[in-house]
């Protein structure tokens, strides 16, 4: 995610829609804790708009919270169904989460169509 995010951000140096866009990197270093820290002074220090990242279901779940508090956008690249469950649950609270997830069919049939690429030059 973060090269794809450099990318974009890079292509989009014009801004989006006139206003001007700044990438910001942090590692969470595998901890709830320090995703949840990065999370925290991206929002409050750098006055970051929009929070996306590709976390483990713990971070997923405790940025979830942090920013139905804050009612900031939380895009997330996890696996966890509980995240999708928060959301149900309680949509008008997390409404601005946002959970990118590749199914199991979908992550087969993508492996099948590269070994079938491969294996037919």
């Amino acid at each position: 995610m973060m090269l794809g995010s450099r990318r974009a951000a890079t292509a989009r140096a014009g801004g989006i829609g006139g206003a001007t866009v700044k990438l910001l990197i942090f590692d969470s270093q595998l901890s709830t804790r320090s995703a949840v820290r990065a999370m925290q002074r991206a929002v409050e220090q750098d006055h970051a708009q929009v929070v996306a990242g590709v976390f483990t279901s713990e971070d997923s779940m405790a940025l979830a919270k942090y920013a139905g508090r804050l009612d900031v956008p939380l895009i997330v690249e996890s696996g966890s169904s509980k995240i999708g469950e928060l959301i149900r649950t309680h949509y008008k609270r997390y409404r601005n989460v946002f959970q990118l997830q590749l199914n199991g069919h979908f992550i087969a049939q993508e492996v099948c169509d590269a070994a079938h690429s491969l294996l037919l030059k």
